[in-house]
C-alpha cells in the first residue's frame, strides 16, 4: 500500500514540477479553499471562516460531551480561542496544524462526527495567519506549538495546572487578507449562533456572554430567531415550530424536482461560500410578464431569474374582476430548491436574492409573505445580507428633451413641478409595463435594491398563523382588470 503523504504536485508555468506542502499549496491558492477573501466588512469574509473553523472545532468538543464553555478574546487583529475539552493529543499536535487528513476528527475511535474539509480547518487557519499558536492542555500537562508564516517556528512543553482543553491564537495574514479589520458584530452574530443550536453550551466574546437555556436542538437553524437579537422573546415552543417548519420545508424541497419551465439558471456560479455583494443574483417574481422582460435584458452570466406560477380565472361579481390563485407551499419549495439550501443554508447558490413582485395588491402580498418567509424560516440569509427587495421606477415623465423616472409620489410631484404641465406621464404597477430595453438599466449597474433587514419583533406576529400561511395549497385574491 502506497504511504500517504502531504505533498501536492504542481506544474507551473514553464512545464517544471513542483512539490508542494500541504500549507504551500493553501498560501498559493487559497481562494480553491477560503472561497471569498475579502477585508472584513461583509460576515462571508475569509477572516471569518477562520475564525469558524477554530470555534466549530471546539463545538464539536462539546457535542462529543466534553467542555461546556468557550472563550474568544479580540485584541486588534488577533483572535485566541480557548476551550475546555480534552486537547489535541500531544504527538499530533504539530501535525494538526500543517498535514491535511491529520487531525482528532480523522480518527474514528475518537469522533464520530462527520469529517469536513478533509481535516483542514486548523491547517487552513496556519497557513493562511501571519502568527499561529496552539497550546494543548492534558493531564496537567501542556504541548505548545508557535508557527510563523504556517512554519514552526517552536515547540515546548511542560507541566500545567490549566484544565484541559486546546488555546489557539492568530493573527490573519495582511498580505493575504488586504487591509481587513474585524467587525465585532459579525463575531457576535456567529456566536449567537452555536448558542441558539447548542442548548447548554456557554460562549464568551471579550466577557460578553452568549447562551441559551432553552436554546434549540444541535441540528438547529443557525442564526435561529432566538439569535437574532439578544432581546428577542420567544418560548421554547415557539421555536420548535419554526424549527419543524424548516425541516418539513427543506424535506419536501430536496423531493421536488425544480420545474425548468419557471426557472432559468445563470452560467456563471460561485465558488464556495457567497458574498453578499456583487457576483451572481436570483430575481423572484409572481409574474410571467416580469420574468419575460427581466430574461429579455437580463446578463445571462450573472442573473438567473425564478418565477413563482400563478392562474388567473374570471369572477363574476357584477364588475370586471379576475381571481389570481398562487400554491403558495409549492412555490416555497421552488424557492429552496432554486437557491440550492434544501440541505442547508451554507449552500445558498447565489450572492443576492432580489424580491422582484408587482406593486398591485396580490405583487405586495407576495413581497411581503417572501420576506417573511426569509426572516422566518432562514434568518440566517437575511442576517447575512443575502435578500433584497427591487426598486423600480413607479412613473416616467417624458418631455421634449428626455424622460425622467419617478421611483416615489414625492420624487413625481417635484419632476411635475420641474417640467410643467406639457409633460406626460406613464405609471407603471409592474416591471412586465416596461420594455426589455428600458428595463435594463434599472437591473444593471444602476440597480436600486432594498435590504430586507433580520425580524427583530417577532411578538409583534402571530407565529402558528405565519408558519400555517407557507404550508397553503393555494391562495386566491380577486382583483379590478
Amino acid at each position: 500500500m502506497r504511504k500517504q503523504t502531504n505533498e501536492i504536485t504542481q506544474i507551473d508555468g514553464k512545464g517544471e514540477i513542483k512539490i508542494l506542502t500541504s500549507i504551500e499549496h493553501i498560501k498559493l491558492r487559497p481562494k480553491i479553499y477560503m472561497g471569498n477573501l475579502g477585508d472584513g466588512t461583509s460576515p462571508d469574509d475569509g477572516i471569518y471562516r477562520l475564525l469558524k473553523e477554530i470555534i466549530d472545532n471546539s463545538v464539536d468538543e462539546y457535542i462529543m460531551g466534553y467542555g461546556k464553555h468557550i472563550d474568544i478574546n479580540l485584541r486588534k487583529n488577533t483572535i485566541a480561542v480557548r476551550d475546555y475539552g480534552r486537547g489535541i493529543q500531544f504527538e499530533t499536535l504539530v501535525d494538526c496544524a500543517t498535514k491535511i487528513k491529520t487531525g482528532e476528527k480523522i480518527n474514528s475511535r475518537t469522533s464520530q462526527l462527520p469529517v469536513e474539509h478533509s481535516g483542514i480547518g486548523m491547517k487552513l487557519v496556519n497557513a493562511l495567519s501571519e502568527r499561529f499558536t496552539v497550546i494543548s492542555y492534558r493531564n496537567r500537562k501542556f504541548r505548545k506549538a508557535n508557527f510563523l508564516q504556517g512554519k514552526l517556528d517552536s515547540e515546548s512543553t511542560g507541566k500545567s495546572s490549566k484544565e484541559n482543553g486546546t488555546y489557539i491564537m492568530f493573527t490573519p495574514d495582511p498580505a493575504i487578507f488586504s487591509k481587513y479589520k474585524f467587525k465585532k458584530e459579525f463575531i457576535k452574530m456567529m456566536l449567537l449562533s452555536h448558542a441558539s443550536g447548542n442548548n447548554g453550551l456557554s460562549l464568551s466574546f471579550n466577557r460578553e456572554q452568549f447562551n441559551s437555556n432553552k436554546g434549540l436542538c444541535n441540528q438547529g437553524i443557525a442564526d435561529s430567531p432566538n439569535a437574532i437579537s439578544p432581546k428577542t422573546d420567544i418560548n421554547e415552543s415557539m421555536s420548535k415550530k419554526i424549527l419543524s417548519a424548516r425541516c418539513r420545508l427543506m424535506q419536501d424541497a430536496t423531493a421536488m424536482p425544480l420545474n425548468p419551465s419557471f426557472f432559468c439558471d445563470c452560467k456563471c456560479q460561485p465558488e464556495g461560500s457567497v458574498e453578499k455583494d456583487g457576483g451572481v443574483m436570483i430575481f423572484i417574481t409572481e409574474a410571467e410578464s416580469a420574468s419575460g422582460c427581466i430574461l429579455a435584458c437580463r446578463d445571462p452570466y450573472t442573473q438567473a431569474i425564478l418565477t413563482l406560477p400563478s392562474r388567473q380565472s374570471h369572477v363574476d361579481t357584477g364588475k370586471t374582476t379576475c381571481k389570481i390563485t398562487i400554491d403558495l407551499n409549492r412555490s416555497l419549495l421552488q424557492v429552496i430548491k432554486s437557491l440550492g439550501i434544501e440541505s442547508k443554508s451554507d449552500n445558498l447558490r447565489y450572492n443576492t436574492i432580489i424580491i422582484a413582485t408587482k406593486k398591485d395588491a396580490f405583487g405586495i402580498y407576495m413581497r411581503k409573505l417572501l420576506v417573511k418567509f426569509f426572516q422566518f424560516i432562514f434568518p440566517e440569509i437575511v442576517f447575512s445580507g443575502h435578500v433584497s427587495i427591487l426598486e423600480y421606477p413607479t412613473y416616467k415623465v417624458s418631455s421634449r428633451r428626455n424622460n425622467i423616472y419617478c421611483f416615489d409620489d414625492q420624487d413625481y410631484k417635484n419632476t411635475l413641478i420641474k417640467l410643467g404641465t406639457e409633460a406626460e406621464t406613464n405609471r407603471f404597477s409592474s416591471i412586465g409595463q416596461f420594455s426589455p430595453s428600458e428595463f435594463e438599466q434599472f437591473i444593471g449597474r444602476k440597480i436600486k435594491l432594498t435590504p430586507v433587514k433580520p425580524c427583530r419583533n417577532l411578538k409583534a406576529y402571530d407565529i402558528p398563523d405565519v408558519l400555517k400561511e407557507f404550508t397553503k395549497k393555494s391562495h386566491g385574491m380577486v382583483l379590478p382588470l
